[in-house]
């Protein structure tokens, strides 16, 4: 199971090589492809604020239907408590910190 993050998908937005090598790989091993609500809430989030909104919102759509989406839940919220409390630092926003807990609790039970 692979779990992107907001960056990843940028770059399948914007098609650049890496990135459409890296999902090549990935769909033709069979891995899962996963991100999380938090990901898929920034794309919606810059799809509203662009002039040509219906197509930006329209290929956001199309990109996320490669993805399975994770939600927050109960163990990965404790998970967030956990790790925010002692970290104790912005070395990674909250944001992060939210996809890290939900993937890495969904990746444990695989």
């Amino acid at each position: 199971m692979v779990c992107a993050d907001t960056s990843f998908i940028i770059s399948l937005e914007r098609r650049e090589t890496a990135a459409l090598e890296k999902i090549r790989q990935l769909e033709m091993s069979g891995d899962l492809l996963c991100t999380t609500a938090i990901p898929a809430a920034e794309l919606y989030r810059g799809a509203y604020g662009s002039r040509e909104k219906a197509g930006a919102l329209q290929e956001i759509n199309g990109l996320l239907e490669r993805f399975v989406i994770l939600n927050l839940d109960r163990n990965s919220a404790l998970l967030w408590g956990q790790l925010a409390h002692s970290m104790r630092s912005d070395s990674i926003g909250e944001r992060d910190l939210f996809i890290a807990s939900i993937s890495t609790l969904i990746i444990r039970r695989s």
